[in-house]
């Protein structure tokens, strides 16, 4: 392996952990907002699951 390779994978592992990290922040965000209907397309998207889970 060349350094090229190696900066290469090193952009790789970066690029999935940054996704990672941001995906877990948007999820976090829906779980907070569920009840807020500022946003209308996470509302409408979680409203459903919501009341289904609520009248479980």
């Amino acid at each position: 392996m060349n350094s090229k390779d190696v900066k290469i994978i090193i952009a790789v592992i970066i690029a999935v952990i940054v996704a990672v990290i941001l995906y877990s922040l948007y999820e976090r965000n829906k779980d907070e907002n569920m009840g807020n209907m500022g946003n209308d397309q996470g509302s409408t998207l979680v409203s459903p699951v919501h009341k289904l889970s609520s009248s479980a």
